[in-house]
């Protein structure tokens, strides 16, 4: 059963943090302040919670002309990525 509940637990603690239809952005990691376990210190972490119960959203990037990498993944409130 813990294992069943835990990831919808957490994704439930997680989407009372966020704010609604906004990105947060954490800052580029550095050796021994990682809040996500094995944590990529050359990526920019962002999160979001997304309610499109009234209308559909769009996401736009500006995407500087020196970067080289764009990584996106969206996950469901079961913790499913479904992008």
């Amino acid at each position: 059963i813990a294992v069943w509940q835990t990831p919808k637990y957490i994704m439930k603690l997680a989407m009372k943090r966020m704010t609604i239809n906004q990105f947060k952005h954490t800052e580029l990691t550095k050796a021994g302040q990682d809040q996500i376990v094995l944590t990529s210190p050359d990526i920019i972490y962002s999160a979001s919670a997304f309610d499109i119960s009234k209308k559909p959203i769009q996401i736009s990037l500006v995407i500087p002309e020196n970067d080289t990498y764009w990584s996106i993944s969206f996950f469901d409130e079961k913790t499913v990525n479904f992008f």
